[in-house]
């Protein structure tokens, strides 16, 4: 006869040592003598348990989409539909969910005037061309490889593409009403589409990789004031010295290493059409006459053309209206080539060669002169700047001379209009 007793299906199951029956876990066995409270389980519920990890997987490998992959439209992450008759649609995607498709826009093609959809994941500018009343459109910040959908938006005065990764901006010859046009940090190696653009007064073309200025259509942008150029690859400034309004110049950080050249050490410069003029690729160089040429500026249908293109058409000398400058960041070595006639106010060399400052007191209007390391290292070298009467600010910092124990004292008394030296106020306090 066994020696187990038989259990009642209403009774409970024997304790188990060191468990008290508040402790136990429900189970589905009325006879379970498994101490669930320590992580036990039956052979059954291990296999129900992994049937359900699997299906869970299963489900959220079929359902999961990355944020760029999702459809979501602008008037999805809006708080409220906008009315009918709304001129301007804004969305920053960094303050919650992100556009990844402009759609669904249809109702306002007629009244929608301002279009800005900054920090988002749009791939893609499709849809954008049923907005045929725009005059703005800023996409910045968004995955755009390519400018296109924008042959109907002729009443475009403000175009904003600037932090994409678009690779040609001759697209952009179809709006010919832009007054402001910026393209910045994108992977631009030609400048183009601009010789129709006549009312155009901003340019941003900064963080690119544009090798040459030239026969870009630069010299036709007689309404420009503003052209940023800075961190590109250009070795020579040119095409835009009798630009009658230009204001601000920027071409800091780039390979200049002077602001003088004469006209005709590049007249023998000759790019000319060959048989594999289609197939120039703008990082080589190509050698001609001993010279070495990077870069092109010209379309595929200029290049079709037979022609002859050379920089004769250099340096700033002839600007009238140049009141800020900047060209920190590349390897000149003297102010010779600046604009002789024009109102200058703030200068910025930083970062470069500059051991002298002779002609500097011919620019009598200059307020504002940024030097940081430079290779001045002379009081001497600083007599030119006491031309200067209406000078407030000067940036020396990280210059040899600065290493002088009386720099700040002796600078201020050189130079009575002087209001801040470095990041520093001036102290006329002080003895």
């Amino acid at each position: 006869m066994s020696s187990f007793k038989k259990l009642d299906s209403k009774a409970k199951p024997p304790a188990i040592l060191g468990q008290t029956w508040t402790k136990q876990l429900s189970c589905k066995d009325p006879n379970c003598i498994v101490d669930h409270t320590i992580g036990d389980q039956h052979e059954w519920q291990l296999q129900e348990n992994e049937n359900d990890d699997n299906e869970n997987e299963n489900n959220n490998e079929s359902e999961y989409k990355g944020p760029a992959d999702r459809i979501v439209l602008p008037l999805d992450v809006l708080n409220e539909i906008p009315p009918a008759d709304e001129d301007m649609i804004y969305i920053i995607g960094t303050r919650g969910e992100k556009v990844t498709k402009i759609a669904n826009l249809e109702q306002y093609k007629n009244t929608l005037k301002d279009l800005i959809l900054r920090s988002n994941l749009i791939s893609s500018m499709e849809g954008i061309d049923e907005l045929t009343k725009l005059t703005k459109l800023e996409l910045y910040d968004n995955q755009l490889e390519e400018i296109s959908h924008i042959n109907q938006l002729t009443l475009l005065t403000i175009l904003d593409l600037s932090f994409n990764s678009i690779r040609t901006m001759a697209p952009v010859a179809a709006c010919p009403l832009l007054e402001e046009l910026y393209l910045a940090q994108n992977k631009l190696k030609v400048i183009e589409g601009l010789n129709n653009m006549s009312k155009l007064r901003v340019l941003d073309l900064g963080a690119n990789r544009i090798r040459s200025m030239s026969g870009c259509g630069l010299s036709t942008l007689v309404e420009l004031q503003s052209l940023w150029l800075g961190k590109n690859k250009l070795s020579q400034i040119c095409d835009i010295d009798y630009l009658p309004k230009l204001r601000q110049l920027d071409c800091q950080n780039n390979r200049l290493t002077t602001l003088f050249w004469e006209n005709n050490d590049n007249d023998d410069i000759i790019k000319e059409k060959d048989n594999n003029t289609n197939n120039i690729d703008d990082d080589d160089a190509t050698n001609v006459n001993g010279k070495e040429i990077e870069g092109s500026c010209l379309g595929s249908n200029d290049l079709e053309e037979e022609q002859h293109v050379y920089s004769s058409n250099i340096g700033i000398e002839n600007l009238k209206s140049l009141e800020e400058l900047y060209l920190a960041c590349n390897a000149i070595r003297n102010i010779n080539g600046l604009p002789k006639n024009s109102p200058l106010k703030t200068i910025d060399l930083s970062t470069n060669q500059i051991e002298t400052l002779d002609g500097i007191e011919e620019y009598t209007n200059i307020e504002e002169l940024w030097m940081t390391s430079s290779k001045l290292s002379s009081f001497e070298q600083l007599l030119p700047l006491q031309s200067l009467n209406g000078i407030e600010c000067l940036y020396l910092e990280h210059s040899p001379i600065a290493n002088d124990y009386e720099y700040r004292k002796k600078i201020t008394n050189m130079l009575p209009s002087l209001v801040q030296l470095d990041a520093t106020e001036v102290n006329r306090t002080v003895s």
